[in-house]
């Protein structure tokens, strides 16, 4: 399932659910027609939202990139404990080794804080949880290995090479089945974000021609067009949960982020078409 609830739950302040209720009570009240009132229910928290996890997509290949630096750091690891190295300084080697990363700045403030508390490294890493963040599979690689390493270092450094090799396996599958994924993902997000607005947008216009026509089916046509406003931005949502899910990110932030992103395009590609064909059809009759 998808992770973060307490994350999320930061995201939507009580000002922002004010202002967006205060926001679809007014276009309701004021009556500013069912396009209004369903933009306001849908769009009201994106620029928020988008502000707030405007470092998402960075912090997300940061969290990437420590992982690869994270596998590649255990093989080296590995090799100089086999060697008669300690883990602590094979990990102090290694990182002076690698000089800047993700990794390095992780692994040097561990390393740092060990000399000043002497508390175990395993302990100060699963404490620190950057490294969880990250991947949870490397860092119980990791503690293993230094939980290992009070005991045998160099059977603990044939540990590292294994569980190394196993991490660098693992990283190649969950890429080959992201890149088969891929395909179906975009399908979906440009589904979600282009051809289904489109669509609505369409039929939306023919019924508000309709119900122009038919006098009796003009309150049928405006209930029409607020509901598929509303199913624009539900829509959104659902698309950006499965995308999200299907890719293996399993966050909740990464959802809402998709859904703040995508969205403000979804409904003004269905008001879009929806105003150009109903000009269009008005021209023809």
């Amino acid at each position: 399932m998808v992770s973060g609830r307490e994350d999320v739950r930061s995201l939507f302040p009580p000002h922002l659910l004010l202002v967006w209720g205060a926001a679809v009570a007014s276009a309701a009240l004021l009556n500013m027609g069912p396009l209004a009132i369903s933009g306001a229910a849908v769009l009201t928290p994106c620029p928020f939202l988008y502000w707030r996890l405007r470092s998402y997509s960075s912090v997300h290949k940061i969290k990437g990139l420590l992982e690869k630096e994270a596998t590649a750091a255990l093989f080296q690891v590995g090799n100089r404990m086999v060697s008669g190295s300690t883990a602590e300084r094979a990990l102090e080697s290694v990182a002076l080794n690698m000089r800047e990363g993700a990794f390095v700045d992780m692994m040097s403030s561990l390393l740092y804080r060990q000399r000043l508390t002497g508390r175990r490294l395993e302990d100060l890493l699963v404490e620190d949880g950057t490294l969880r963040a990250a991947s949870p599979v490397a860092e119980n690689a990791y503690a293993t290995v230094l939980q290992c390493a009070h005991r045998d270092p160099v059977y603990a450094g044939q540990i590292a090479l294994h569980l190394a090799q196993m991490l660098s396996d693992l990283r190649g599958c969950q890429a080959r089945v992201e890149e088969r994924l891929r395909g179906v993902v975009d399908m979906m997000r440009s589904t979600g974000t282009f051809f289904a607005p489109m669509v609505l947008g369409v039929t939306g216009a023919l019924f508000s021609l309709i119900g122009e026509s038919a006098g009796s089916m003009s309150g049928l046509a405006a209930d029409l067009e607020l509901v598929t406003g509303l199913y624009i931005g539900e829509l959104s949502l659902l698309v950006s949960f499965f995308t999200v899910l299907i890719m293996g990110e399993r966050s909740w932030k990464g959802v809402v982020h998709c859904y703040a992103t995508r969205t403000p395009v979804a409904f003004l590609t269905f008001v879009v078409i929806s105003l150009i064909c109903r000009t269009g059809l008005i021209g023809l009759m």
